[in-house]
């Protein structure tokens, strides 16, 4: 029996900081898309290239050192299907309660 990889959604979180700036950042939401035979394989696939991402250095604009932190938080959505034009990704689904609409 052979297994088929499936495609998976991967929402990983990152901090994006200045290194001796004033203390802000900013948090990235970022999408990729992992092939895997299962989930855990998914899930390892997408935390190491998150983590790879740490590596990641630039100078501004103002020649300040620019750093970005893997947060630990990943996300993944089993597709479905295979990536294409109109194949959703990863959804967001956010609480609105309804009293807040202004009814």
């Amino acid at each position: 029996m052979t297994l088929e990889k499936k495609w998976d959604g991967a929402r990983c979180l990152f901090r994006i900081e200045v290194k001796a700036g004033d203390g802000a950042s900013i948090v990235e939401d970022r999408l990729t898309l992992v092939e895997a035979l299962e989930f855990d394989e998914a899930t390892a696939c997408a935390e190491a290239e998150a983590r790879a991402c740490e590596t990641f250095r630039r100078v501004n604009a103002d020649g300040q050192q620019v750093g970005v932190r893997y947060l630990g938080a990943c996300d993944l959505y089993e597709m479905g299907e295979k990536p294409g034009h109109g194949v959703e990704v990863h959804p967001t689904r956010v609480f609105v309660d309804p009293r807040g609409l202004g009814r």
